[in-house]
């Protein structure tokens, strides 16, 4: 069974970014175990799983928030990446196209469900005004901007 977060293609590239974490991790010294490498494996991890508990949510608002999270981590990996580049002289530029594809994504994905979103409300609004008052709400359309696989990015 495949659930809806994992035929986001964000989520496919975010994964395939956390397989060139590990990888760092194991180059890093021992002593970074319990700093640099936790730090980097909870980030990446974040991304994930934040993009698949906001996948589950009931309205873009709420993906959205879920989306931002997600987005404040990836901006984590980058820092974390930059520090482990310059202190351990460690190439990471294969881990930066990554994550570049992975920014891309999310933005992507943010800007859809945020227009998307921005249209459900005005289409709440109007139908709110034709129902005089009864306060017709929409549903979210589970399936708004899941659909990425062929994104242009």
């Amino acid at each position: 069974m495949m659930y809806q977060f994992e035929k986001l293609k964000v989520w496919q590239e975010s994964l395939l970014f956390l397989e060139h974490a590990y990888r760092i991790i194991s180059k890093l010294p021992s002593s970074e175990r319990s700093n640099l490498s936790d730090q980097l494996r909870r980030s990446a991890t974040s991304i994930l799983l934040n993009i698949a508990e906001g996948s589950g949510t009931e309205s873009p608002k709420e993906f959205l928030r879920f989306l931002y999270i997600a987005r404040k981590s990836y901006y984590e990996v980058i820092a974390i990446l930059k520090i482990i580049e310059k202190l351990y002289n460690v190439d990471l530029d294969e881990s930066f196209r990554q994550m570049e594809i992975v920014g891309k994504l999310l933005n992507g994905l943010i800007n859809s469900l945020k227009t998307n979103f921005a249209g459900i409300a005005q289409l709440a609004r109007a139908s709110h005004c034709q129902c005089e008052g009864r306060g017709f709400e929409p549903r979210f359309p589970l399936n708004i901007g899941l659909h990425l696989q062929k994104s242009p990015f």
